[in-house]
């Protein structure tokens, strides 16, 4: 069984379903947080070793940890509005159990798991664009000049339109490609690497003397941007 984890808005994930559908990646299953999370029967326990996971959803369907070949992770966040009955106190708490629970589940999922959770975040760690561009600047991208203090919030230099590559798997995908020579690609897979993520897209901007400037990223890329190459490398991963 292969998975898609993603919001019921998240087109670029949708997209991504029908073209893996299309190539004969069966069988397929989109899951929304709301369809994990409002279930009739979560069951996570680790036994002999392993660690098993069993999710009777509302709608009949079965989530099972035994089949699960491979899955592309687009969740964030999950929903909590059902605990708003609660004091403060006890929902936070449960808040913070459904995060942890998600959390563990989601990480020990056998098999091909892009983006797997991390410690800070469902969809790999979450980073604030201050963070990402420092990673950049570690992995030795151009960034685009900010500053941020205490008192007012992250600000960019204006500069000229944005564009989004995606990176997969340490390879770059997507119409804006032309601008990687091989110095910038190798830096981006550096970046890749320090982030511990397979797939992110990378916000650029260019600078006055048509420099590509890293401005932030994402662990939900516009997938549709990568094109049927990038669908190519994702079936290749999971077939």
């Amino acid at each position: 069984m292969y998975c898609v984890f993603c919001r019921s808005e998240d087109l670029p994930a949708q997209w991504a379903y029908r073209g893996l559908k299309q190539r004969g990646l069966a069988p397929l299953e989109i899951f929304t947080p709301e369809a994990l999370v409002y279930n009739r029967r979560l069951e996570h326990r680790f036994q002999a070793g392993e660690t098993i996971t069993r999710i009777e959803l509302a709608d009949g369907r079965v989530l099972d940890s035994d089949r699960v070949r491979g899955v592309l992770n687009r969740i964030n966040f999950l929903p909590v509005e059902h605990f708003n009955v609660a004091g403060l106190d006890d929902r936070a708490y449960a808040v913070q159990e459904q995060q942890a629970i998600f959390l563990s589940w989601m990480y020990a999922l056998p098999g091909e798991v892009i983006n797997r959770p991390g410690a800070r975040g469902l969809c790999g760690d979450h980073r604030s664009a201050a963070e990402w561009v420092w990673l950049a600047t570690q992995a030795g991208l151009p960034v685009l000049p900010f500053h941020q203090s205490d008192e007012q919030p992250l600000e960019f230099t204006p500069t000229n339109p944005t564009f989004q590559l995606v990176v997969f798997d340490s390879e770059v995908y997507g119409a804006s490609a032309h601008w990687c020579q091989a110095d910038l690609r190798n830096s981006i897979g550096r970046l890749a690497e320090l982030s511990r993520l397979r797939l992110i897209g990378l916000d650029f901007s260019i600078s006055s003397a048509g420099e590509p400037l890293v401005m932030s990223a994402t662990t939900l890329p516009d997938l549709r941007l990568g094109g049927e190459i990038l669908l190519d490398a994702l079936i290749a991963v999971f077939a």
